[in-house]
């Protein structure tokens, strides 16, 4: 029987491109018609925007700094477990998924990645690194590929992939950083790998395209809810694909992990706040139940209460809430943000032979 070791993360583009670009979203909606008068007036913002906005150079270091240790404390958790493999269930924004085919869901059964190029729009990386600079990781074509043969077998249909389709750096973003991420402190990652994209645009796929897309200034004063995709997945069927992943995963001998990388809700997808901040009151009820071993109550949230809260990409730990139902993570960090884009959770759910014992 498998090992499985869970994990939560982010992969939150800015931390690629340090911490003077944290405010890069609020700072061009502040000077675009799509924000009203009114909350292009910074007076008229939430005390704790206002506070977070006047101290912003200090707090996105940070706000930079807790990330980066939730990160290493997380490799230190997966090197420990020294897994056969990394599953990761991440969102794809118009990278993969583009007009042609939009599936809800995908599972990349590459046997290798290459050539992943993360860099080119992060000149100003943590690392110094070049723009060009390439990177290879493993795949594991054999489990991918079982898992996809018996999701379709257990009726759980689920598309799969080969090869990169339209992602131009090699590998989706929410991968890509992911990776770069638990790697800090660049001593390698060998773990073999794979993505599991989530379409997390949904509704807002036409309109938002790379995620931004309804943000264009020529839109203000425009119902962008006029134009509406079919939604992605629901979060309903996210929690019964983690049950189902992990329950595979099981019946073989390898050692999984079985991730969810994404911040939580962001702000330019929450049109309430007119999209300057995230739903934070949303995020705390969702932190709340996570920490309480409760998570199995987001399987009631619909995709409308996901998408007005601005959580498109927290269903990508609705399925991890599924692999880990009737257990209780070790919370690593909460990162709470008011201009800073989004509220991001750091947290592992031990094994469960594991857990048990303690």
């Amino acid at each position: 029987m498998g090992e499985v070791l869970g994990i939560g993360c982010t992969h939150y583009p800015s931390l690629l491109r340090g911490s003077q670009a944290y405010t890069g979203t609020t700072r061009f909606l502040l000077n675009n018609p799509v924000v009203s008068d009114k909350m292009r007036d910074i007076s008229n913002w939430p005390e704790g925007a206002q506070a977070e906005w006047a101290n912003q150079e200090e707090d996105s270091k940070l706000h930079e700094l807790r990330m980066i240790e939730a990160f290493r404390k997380l490799r230190k958790v997966i090197d420990d477990f020294n897994p056969d493999a990394v599953l990761i269930w991440g969102d794809d924004q118009y990278e993969n998924f583009q007009e042609d085919l939009v599936p809800p869901l995908v599972i990349h059964c590459d046997d290798e990645f290459n050539g992943v190029e993360p860099m080119t729009s992060a000149p100003k990386n943590p690392w110094g690194e070049p723009v060009d600079k390439t990177w290879n990781w493993k795949g594991h074509q054999d489990l991918a590929k079982h898992i996809a043969t018996q999701l379709m077998e257990r009726d759980y249909p689920v598309s799969y992939s080969l090869k990169p389709a339209h992602a131009k750096h090699g590998m989706a973003h929410a991968f890509a950083n992911t990776l770069l991420y638990l790697d800090w402190d660049r001593k390698g990652w060998t773990y073999p790998t794979i993505p599991f994209s989530v379409n997390a645009l949904g509704r807002n796929f036409e309109v938002s395209q790379h995620g931004f897309g309804h943000l264009k200034p020529e839109l203000a004063g425009s119902d962008i809810n006029l134009v509406q995709s079919p939604p992605g997945p629901s979060p309903r069927s996210l929690y019964r694909l983690g049950k189902l992943v992990r329950e595979i995963v099981e019946e073989r001998p390898e050692r999984v992990v079985l991730m969810a990388s994404s911040s939580w809700s962001h702000s330019f997808l929450t049109q309430k706040n007119e999209w300057l901040f995230p739903d934070r009151e949303t995020d705390q009820i969702h932190f709340n139940q996570l920490k309480n071993g409760q998570q199995h109550l987001w399987a009631d949230v619909t995709n409308l209460e996901a998408e007005q809260a601005g959580g498109h990409e927290w269903k990508n730990w609705v399925a991890l809430a599924g692999a880990m139902e009737g257990q209780t993570p070790t919370i690593v960090e909460y990162v709470e943000s008011w201009v800073f884009n989004s509220d991001k959770c750091f947290c592992y759910f031990e094994p469960a032979g594991v857990a048990a014992a303690t």
